[in-house]
């Protein structure tokens, strides 16, 4: 494929919303990771290997650094992690638990201080839990049996 060519279906793919400085932004990003992760530089190296991506991936995301995270899923094509990175779309609808956002939120507000950055596990307005990692947290909220109903946020510093 001709490099105006790939520039041509990259350009396909970003927001019209984007101004030109920010669409080159992402095209100049996307190219020096598909460099980094294929090894294309001025002293040819060997590409990497599918492993030390899917590490990478996982540490971008244990780092919470999820825009880069998408990046690389896509540019390694990882379908199904392109879509869970995907950013969030909320709709309102009945809560199944009864209880709402806005009802696991106001059981916070009295705890911030206790809890100042870091992920809170809630379910009908009690905290279970609550751990520095989304990750850490969900674990043991799914080991003590207790994941259907449970809202995780992540309160502010």
């Amino acid at each position: 494929m001709t490099a105006k060519r790939q520039i041509a279906e990259a350009l396909d793919t970003l927001p019209e919303s984007l101004s030109v400085e920010e669409a080159l932004e992402r095209l100049i990003r996307a190219f020096r990771l598909k460099q980094r992760m294929t090894g294309a530089s001025a002293e040819k190296s060997e590409p990497q290997r599918p492993a030390p991506q899917i590490a990478r991936l996982s540490r971008l995301i244990e780092e919470e650094r999820i825009d880069e995270a998408r990046d690389l899923a896509a540019l390694i094509n990882l379908p199904q992690w392109t879509h869970v990175l995907a950013p969030a779309v909320a709709s309102v609808a009945d809560s199944a638990s009864g209880q709402g956002i806005t009802n696991q939120a106001e059981a916070v507000r009295d705890v911030l201080d206790r809890y100042a950055g870091q992920w809170v596990a809630l379910r009908e307005g009690a905290v279970l839990d609550a751990a520095p990692r989304r990750s850490e947290l969900h674990h043991r909220i799914k080991s003590r049996g207790q994941l259907e109903g449970t809202v995780f946020m992540k309160v502010d510093a």
